[in-house]
C-alpha cells in the first residue's frame, strides 16, 4: 500500500500531497524505506510492467544490494551535497535522498546526457518528493557541463552561487576519456578528504581511470567493493597530485582503448613502411592489402639486384717488341 502511495505522489506532480507519504516514510527503517522507495520509482517509470514504457531501452542500473552499500559510505552528516554523473532513472539519487528522513540534511546535484526520456522524468519525481531545492540535474555532455558548474562557483557577494561536493559518484561514460574527464572535473568540484567513488571499477576502461587517480596522488584509495554482481572504487581527495602522471596515464588508456577497438573490427595495427635496399639508393613499399586487415602471410622478401653499370673498356696499346 505505501509503495503505491509514494507512486502516486511522484506522479501526482504536486509537493503538497506527499506530506503524509512523507511521514509514513520516516517511522520505517531505514532498509525497508528504501526498499519501497526503490520499487515506488521503478512503477512511477514503469519498468518492468506490461505495456508500460516498453519501448524505451532502459540503461544499467543500481541494485538493492548496492544501495545498500552507498548508504554505508554516503549516509554521513558531513555530506551535505551530493554529486554525480550518471542520472540515468534516478534510483541511486533517490537512495542519497533517503537521508534527508534519518536525520541528515543533503542536496543532490547530477550530471546526465539527458538522452532518455525517463532520465528528465525521475527529475521531475524527485523534485516533486524531496522538493525542488533538493534536486539539481544538468543536462548535457559531462566533460562540459561540469566545467560550466565550476565556473558558475565564483564568489559573489561573499557566498559561492553553486555549493561544493561533499562527494562524489562516477557513473557517466564508461570510456578512458568519459572516466578521466569525470574524475578530473571533480577533482576541481571537492575538497580534500571528500569522498570519491566511481561504479563499474572492473571494466577495463574505468579501472585504468581509478588506478591512474590513485597512482597519481589524487585520490587514496578505502577499498573497493562489490555488491550483488555490481563493483564500486571507493576513496578520499587528496590535495596537489601528480598531474604529468595523470596525462600520460591518459594517454596511455586511450590509445590501448584504441588498439582494442581496432583489433575487436579486425583491422589491426595500420600499415608500415619497408625499406628494401637497391644499391647506392633506396625503394620504399607498403604491405599487400591482405595485412592491412590483419589477414595472410607476409610474401618473402626479395633483395633487388643493385643496377647494371656500364664500364667503359679502354683498349691500351702494346708496346713493341
Amino acid at each position: 500500500r505505501l509503495t503505491r502511495e509514494v507512486r502516486d505522489a511522484m506522479l501526482s506532480g504536486r509537493t503538497d500531497q506527499t506530506g503524509a507519504t512523507q511521514r509514513a516514510i520516516t517511522g520505517l527503517g531505514r532498509e525497508q524505506a528504501s526498499a519501497i522507495l526503490y520499487e515506488a520509482l521503478q512503477q512511477a517509470h514503469g519498468f518492468g510492467l506490461r505495456g508500460a514504457n516498453q519501448s524505451e531501452r532502459v540503461e544499467g542500473s543500481s541494485n538493492i544490494d548496492q544501495q545498500f552499500e552507498y548508504r554505508r559510505f554516503f549516509w554521513h552528516r558531513d555530506i551535505r551535497v551530493m554529486c554525480e554523473t550518471g542520472f540515468n532513472a534516478g534510483l541511486s539519487a533517490a537512495n542519497y535522498l533517503l537521508a534527508n528522513y534519518f536525520g541528515h540534511d543533503l542536496t543532490y546535484v547530477g550530471f546526465d546526457l539527458g538522452e532518455h526520456n525517463y532520465s528528465r522524468r525521475a527529475e521531475a519525481y524527485l523534485q516533486t518528493f524531496f522538493g525542488s531545492r533538493r534536486v539539481h540535474v544538468y543536462w548535457g555532455d559531462s566533460s562540459q557541463t561540469l566545467r560550466a558548474y565550476r565556473a558558475q562557483q565564483s564568489e559573489h557577494n561573499g557566498t559561492a552561487r553553486r555549493p561544493m561536493c561533499d562527494a562524489v559518484m562516477v557513473d557517466g561514460l564508461h570510456t578512458c576519456e568519459g572516466a578521466f574527464d569525470d574524475l578530473e572535473g571533480f577533482y576541481a568540484l571537492s575538497r580534500i578528504g571528500s569522498l570519491v567513488a566511481i561504479d563499474d571499477a572492473d571494466m577495463p576502461s574505468v579501472r585504468s581511470a581509478w588506478r591512474a587517480a590513485v597512482n597519481c596522488d589524487l585520490v587514496k584509495e578505502l577499498g573497493v567493493v562489490t555488491p550483488g554482481g555490481k563493483c564500486f572504487a571507493v576513496g578520499r581527495r587528496l590535495s596537489g597530485g601528480n598531474w604529468k602522471c595523470w596525462s600520460s596515464q591518459r594517454r596511455l588508456c586511450v590509445q590501448k582503448s584504441e588498439a582494442l577497438r581496432l583489433k575487436a573490427l579486425g583491422i589491426g595495427s595500420p600499415p608500415h613502411r619497408i625499406t628494401l635496399p637497391t644499391g647506392n639508393r633506396s625503394r620504399t613499399g607498403r604491405r599487400p592489402s591482405t595485412l592491412r586487415s590483419g589477414r595472410g602471410t607476409p610474401p618473402p622478401l626479395v633483395r633487388m639486384a643493385p643496377p647494371l653499370v656500364r664500364r667503359k673498356v679502354v683498349h691500351r696499346k702494346r708496346a713493341p717488341g
